[in-house]
């Protein structure tokens, strides 16, 4: 008689390697499964009940989209507490200041978006993250903004993308800013999730952290380092593609 268990595949379990090189990040901020990030008014939803047409508690709870949703992938939390200056429209002005005072923000200019987003009516920022990712298998993750903390990031727009953790490393956070008549002081808290990777496959994906010395984070961040003036990444990809990945590491949790 054949054995049932060889007639099913098993999937292999990916595992997301995430690095530190900050003891403050890597103990009071890391990386979470998105479902240890629900929002706490979502958990506080009573359980829904249906007696009657007239005796009946619905809400959100009941929807599965928006379980399946807090179920999936790993939440990227925002590190230290951020204060951002951005100018009025008509000027291209803005300051920040960190919390932490080592942590640091880049742009990119209107020129990238073809002027379609101009320096004039939009501020560009990039948060730069105190993380790096690793993953063995070329998948792709869906980054995107955590669509149920608007309220905590408002007027901040997350700009969304789909990396491989197999080629890059980074995990920045890029964001939009819309000019308004006035200047805006705006705060975002420590802790607050800012990026919502969610893994692009059906097999496991299990999560991994990592606090590692400077020249261990080094090494993995130069993943990201251009190997050519145009197309790196695919340039990059398609070495790998003859190749083994050469950025492998044994590193201690």
């Amino acid at each position: 008689m054949r054995n049932p268990v060889s007639f099913f595949t098993r999937k292999k379990e990916i595992v997301l390697h995430c690095y530190t090189n900050r003891a403050d990040v890597y103990n009071y901020f890391p990386i979470v499964k998105a479902s240890k990030a629900i929002p706490e008014w979502f958990k506080r939803l009573p359980v829904p009940t249906y007696k009657s047409p007239t005796d009946h508690e619905r809400n959100l709870k009941e929807c599965v989209a928006f379980s399946s949703y807090f179920s999936k992938g790993f939440i990227l939390p925002l590190w230290s507490d951020l204060f951002l200056d951005i100018g009025k429209q008509g000027t291209d002005a803005y300051t920040y200041q960190y919390a932490d005072e080592r942590s640091s923000i880049d742009f990119h200019p209107a020129t990238n978006t073809g002027n379609h987003f101009s320096d004039f009516e939009y501020q560009h920022l990039k948060l730069m993250s105190p993380w790096v990712f690793c993953c063995d298998e070329k998948i792709e993750f869906l980054a995107t903004g955590p669509e149920w903390y608007f309220d905590k990031i408002q007027p901040v727009n997350i700009v969304g993308g789909v990396l491989d953790f197999k080629t890059n490393s980074n995990v920045n956070v890029n964001t939009y800013i819309k000019r308004k008549e006035e200047n805006q002081a705006i705060t975002l808290e420590a802790g607050c999730p800012i990026y919502h990777f969610v893994p692009l496959t059906e097999k496991k994906v299990r999560l991994e952290t990592h606090l590692v010395d400077n020249e261990t984070y080094q090494r993995i961040h130069d993943k990201n380092t251009p190997v050519t003036f145009r197309r790196h990444f695919q340039k990059k990809n398609s070495i790998l593609d003859q190749n083994e990945c050469p950025f492998k590491f044994n590193v201690d949790k």
